[in-house]
């Protein structure tokens, strides 16, 4: 949308993914099947004149690294393929401009402990654990906090940090604006 307020008419903007995605006000969205797909559409609306503004998103390497871990052998076979497909794209489109980001990294996991193999703390909680292996939520019971904290940090030292809800909320963790209602 600001790419669309703030350019000149002549700028086209597209979406490309690989799954269905909200529409967009202004955004023309195409959806692929494979990466393949992806650079093949990438390719035709650079050669159509005027200017542009491509986002296109693909969803691996991401998916195969957290099932297979980043160092595997499929990941690395998949991560040669994707380069050797988007530098041909680059090739065919010398006056491009390709920025090539991801969300975030991944680490090889060389220890995995399972929280219910401690009872102290799991006494401490009112239910399992919920949320992403490296961002857990805990809900605990009443009175519990101060022993979960001790329980934490003699278990785990200082391996992980620990914040309470309105730690999070108040350093702005999970965005900024208006907390959503389900927050609770």
């Amino acid at each position: 949308d600001n790419i669309w307020e703030n350019t000149p008419e002549d700028v086209h903007c597209y979406a490309l993914c690989n799954r269905e995605a909200r529409d967009e006000t202004n955004v023309t969205q195409l959806v692929y099947d494979d990466l393949n797909e992806m650079c093949e559409l990438i390719h035709s609306l650079v050669l159509n004149d005027g200017r542009k503004y491509i986002y296109a998103y693909h969803n691996y390497p991401d998916d195969i690294m957290h099932s297979e871990g980043p160092n595997s052998l499929t990941t690395e076979r998949l991560l040669s393929d994707i380069d050797a497909q988007l530098q041909c794209l680059c090739e065919l489109c010398p006056d491009t401009l390709f920025i090539i980001s991801s969300d975030h990294g991944q680490t090889e996991i060389m220890e995995v402990r399972d929280i219910a193999d401690y009872p102290d703390i799991m006494d401490c909680v009112v239910m399992a654990p919920n949320g992403l292996s490296r961002c857990f939520n805990f809900n605990l019971k009443p009175n519990k906090h101060k022993e979960f904290e001790k329980l934490i940090k003699k278990y785990f030292g200082d391996k992980f940090a620990l914040f309470s809800k309105k730690q999070v909320l108040d350093m702005g963790l999970l965005g900024k604006g208006t907390p959503h209602y389900k927050i609770d």
